[in-house]
């Protein structure tokens, strides 16, 4: 049977400690690594105690470490930059040091057109900031940067597997790769500024779908006067539907033309709601789902069906709690003259017997939009809620 080599598992501990230390909270000369582990109890055979010895021995002959060898309690191990190259060394790899220099050689090399990932970049190298990468695995970085700054530069969206071969060169390596997690914050990380607190709350999955990466086609849930043609032959009729209607994404892109004749038109947070409504929706009025979420396509949607829309009033009825603000906010960015629906402070009394109480997390979301000039259209509300200390969502209403 191969002897133990203690050698290189003593050396392992060593830098292993040693980087869960690096860089910072080092104690000052050195730090001491027990040797128990090795030497459990006093039933170890002495033979196994000698080739320990023998280990300890010869990575003393290298690197700068104290121990007793006659009680084999702990090694002192010293702290310079000559001690962790050698260590290092020893091991046949790069110190962290070198390997984060490796890194922000790599990112200070990395040059791109997108501005919010270059502004990104940037920052990250000046700050010295690695926690959206392994520092160790530079191939993945530049996977991730990449597919950032084609979302970025593009502004399309795509499955998963389609921008994958386009831009990582294999259809699989995504998805092989597990990059969703990462690619997720390294997005919210880029584009924290324009970004409302309801998307931490998403899953990755459905946060990167905001930025166009899709696995499977988005279904837009609609019902009312809308219609939508191509080549001037009607595709889809919505006001043939006594309930729902539903179009694919992938249909979006083959609509030349689309129709509003509603007079009004009502974007729904809650899908409760949205059903609700449909049962005593007009003739004359257009309902849309809109999930409480602007996916990539999403946005385009309800951006198409807005300027097909002349002298068609839009509102949002949303949960009254900084999430429904926050989705409000967001769908004014593409329709200017929004109106919110039943999220007012009146609409909050009549219904405080179905009100939920808020948590510490709730009354610190209200209090900073209570300073946030965007939500001015519902400081009346929000104080409201603050006085009473609840919030109401639209199902409640139902």
């Amino acid at each position: 049977m191969k002897a133990f080599d203690y050698e290189s598992c003593v050396l392992r501990t060593l830098a292993n400690e040693y980087e869960k230390r690096y860089p910072d909270n080092l104690p000052k000369g050195y730090f001491k690594l027990s040797l128990k582990p090795f030497v459990k109890n006093d039933s170890v055979a002495q033979d196994k105690k000698d080739l320990l010895k023998i280990a300890l021995g010869n990575i003393g002959n290298v690197i700068n470490i104290e121990y007793s060898p006659s009680s084999l309690d702990y090694i002192k191990f010293f702290i310079d930059s000559d001690n962790v190259r050698r260590l290092y060394s020893r091991l046949g790899e790069k110190t962290p040091c070198e390997k984060e220099n490796d890194f922000f050689s790599f990112l200070s090399s990395f040059k791109t057109d997108a501005p919010k990932l270059s502004s990104f970049i940037s920052s990250m190298v000046e700050k010295r900031k690695t926690e959206f990468f392994d520092v160790e695995n530079i191939p993945e970085a530049r996977s991730l940067l990449k597919l950032a700054e084609y979302s970025e530069i593009d502004g399309k969206s795509y499955f998963i597997r389609e921008i994958s071969a386009k831009v990582l060169g294999d259809s699989k390596a995504y998805e092989r790769q597990r990059l969703d997690v990462k690619l997720a914050r390294l997005m919210k990380s880029v584009n924290r500024e324009n970004l409302f607190d309801e998307y931490e709350d998403l899953s990755d999955a459905l946060f990167l779908e905001k930025f166009g990466f899709y696995r499977y086609p988005e279904i837009f849930e609609l019902a009312g006067p809308l219609y939508l043609r191509k080549n001037n032959c009607n595709i889809l009729d919505f006001s043939f539907f006594s309930s729902s209607g539903m179009l694919s994404s992938l249909e979006l892109g083959e609509i030349d033309q689309i129709e509003n004749r509603a007079k009004r038109a009502i974007l729904f947070e809650n899908k409760a709601s949205y059903y609700s409504f449909l049962k005593k929706r007009k003739k004359d009025e257009l309902a849309v789902f809109e999930a409480g979420f602007l996916s990539m396509q999403r946005r385009i949607l309800l951006s198409r069906i807005y300027k097909a829309s002349d002298g068609v009033e839009f509102f949002h009825s949303g949960d009254i709690d900084a999430g429904g603000f926050d989705i409000f906010l967001e769908l004014r960015e593409i329709i200017p003259d929004l109106k919110p629906m039943d999220m007012d402070g009146k609409t909050l009394v009549e219904n405080e017997q179905y009100a939920i109480s808020l948590t510490e997390n709730d009354r610190k979301r209200l209090e900073r939009r209570l300073v946030d000039k965007r939500y001015s259209d519902f400081w009346p509300v929000i104080s409201l809620m603050l006085e009473k200390n609840i919030k109401l969502e639209q199902e409640n209403l139902l």
